[in-house]
């Protein structure tokens, strides 16, 4: 519980920052992607923390708070991948795809699609939920989830653990966009711009890429 505690702060803190920031600076949609992906995160904590005070701290035992907290948490889990996606697929727009920027990373139309991908994802955690014939029960103060058809589950883990390995190669594109550019740029800080952009494309690309990539050998094996 606190360290459950200890990262809804820090999410907390970074989507204030972002928010306050954002009405400043921080202007373009990759930020508005990044808020709501801290927001996301802070109601997933919230959640758990209300739900272990009613399990634990109240100790009401009671079948439908349980579902509703497993659901709960399919629904962050698979908004939360979208939103990674969104923000690799924000990067190539802006980057790599000027066409692709202005038809869908406009203020207007992210927001028609975030709210998409916030109904998309409730959809698909209803229907693994109710397909896959998932439970969780608490043994102890210790959450176990048992699921009866396996076969559902894990075709949404893979699809949503491949969602984000997709997205690291939009990374890599960016890379690849502004190494092209290089060659056009005529000032030294222009070079040290582009240089500097190509480097954090290729960490985020990286990092995404190892992190799911991992995540999905265990998951097989």
């Amino acid at each position: 519980m606190f360290l459950v505690v200890v990262c809804l702060a820090l999410n907390a803190l970074l989507s204030t920052v972002l928010i306050v920031e954002r009405q400043r600076t921080m202007k373009n949609s990759f930020y508005a992607i990044i808020i709501l992906f801290a927001l996301t995160m802070v109601v997933g904590n919230l959640c758990e923390i209300v739900f272990g005070i009613v399990i634990e701290g109240v100790e009401i035992h009671a079948p439908g708070i349980n579902e509703a907290s497993l659901l709960i948490d399919l629904i962050i889990s698979y908004f939360s991948t979208i939103l990674i996606f969104f923000l690799g697929l924000n990067r190539f727009a802006v980057f790599s795809s000027p066409r692709l920027n202005e038809t869908l990373m406009n203020r207007k139309t992210l927001r028609y699609v975030l709210v998409g991908a916030l109904v998309v994802s409730v959809v698909i955690s209803v229907a693994v939920f109710e397909l896959s014939g998932c439970k969780r029960v608490f043994e102890s103060n210790v959450m176990v989830d048992y699921v009866e058809n396996v076969i559902f589950m894990q075709i949404s883990n893979y699809v949503f653990y491949a969602i984000p390995l997709v997205s690291s190669m939009f990374y890599l594109a960016v890379f690849n966009s502004l190494r092209r550019q290089r060659a056009d740029a005529i000032s030294s800080k222009t070079k040290s711009l582009l240089d500097s952009a190509e480097r954090c494309s290729l960490r985020q690309g990286i990092w995404i890429l190892t992190t799911y990539l991992v995540g999905l050998l265990f998951m097989i094996n």
